[in-house]
Parts: C-alpha cells; sequence; structure tokens
C-alpha cells in the first residue's frame, strides 16, 4: 500500500477557520521539508506585513500571487497561515 502526504494549509480560529489542499507528495521527507519551507514562508510573509494587515484586514493584491513560493493562493487572516502534513492511502 502506498502512502501519500497532503500539504494542508489552513488560517484562522474556530468558526472562522479556513483549510485548504496544497499539494501531495509520495515521500515523507519532501512533504516535510515543504511544509517547514511553507511555514517560514508564511511567517516571513505575514511579519513583514502584518501592519498593513492590521490597518486594512486584507492582504495587498499584488503581493498575494507571489507571496509563497508553494503555495502562492495562500489565504491570512489576523492568525496568520500555518501548513501541516496529513497522511493517506493512495489507492
Amino acid at each position: 500500500m502506498t502512502q501519500i502526504y497532503v500539504l494542508i494549509g489552513n488560517t484562522g480560529c474556530w468558526s472562522d477557520r479556513t483549510e485548504w489542499l496544497v499539494c501531495a507528495y509520495k515521500d515523507k521527507d519532501l512533504a516535510t521539508a515543504a511544509c517547514n519551507q511553507a511555514n517560514q514562508e508564511a511567517s516571513d510573509y505575514f511579519t513583514k506585513h502584518e501592519n498593513y494587515y492590521a490597518e486594512t484586514g486584507s492582504i495587498r493584491e499584488q503581493d498575494r500571487i507571489t507571496m509563497l513560493t508553494i503555495d502562492p493562493t495562500a489565504m491570512f487572516d489576523y492568525t496568520g497561515t500555518s501548513y501541516d502534513i496529513k497522511e493517506c492511502k493512495l489507492i
């Protein structure tokens, strides 16, 4: 049985929580490296633009396309964004 590792992004909390699928890997080490990279990039992006977000409640549209290497359509809110890996079998 083959396992795959799905990278999942999430933002918000409680009823405002949003979760989305980013991509999947056959190799757990590659998935872990991608997850670590995405979390670092999301943290860097949010820190850099935190004041803008606090003032406007949104991300600048010109930044949305290029903000994260692995997840160009990432979503952010006041909690930032984080990534996890879920394992599932490939049928």
